[in-house]
């Protein structure tokens, strides 16, 4: 009984000094899109295919949980999140 009683205090006093760290990332992207559709023409002499400019705005988030009891490799875990929307002139 005395042993396990022992064992339990360090583990907790082990968690209690090993602390678990975890960090929040946020960010924006956008950016200005040209798409050309590539196609053989072989048998389409009358057919054109015209560019298209677009716009690409989105947002991503993600959460790194550090992985607090693996010391000896600092691996990373991580989820993340994104929403991208493009909208194309017409």
């Amino acid at each position: 009984m005395k042993l396990r009683k022992k064992m339990v205090m360090a583990l907790v006093a082990f968690l209690m000094v090993t602390t678990a760290r975890a960090q929040w990332r946020v960010g924006v992207t956008g950016g200005a899109d040209y798409n050309v559709f590539s196609m053989d023409q072989q048998y389409m002499t009358d057919y054109k295919v015209d560019g298209r400019w677009g716009v690409t705005l989105g947002v991503s988030g993600q959460y790194d949980v550090n992985e607090w009891l693996d010391y000896r490799y600092h691996s990373t875990t991580a989820i993340q999140l994104g929403i991208n929307y493009t909208s194309f002139a017409c």
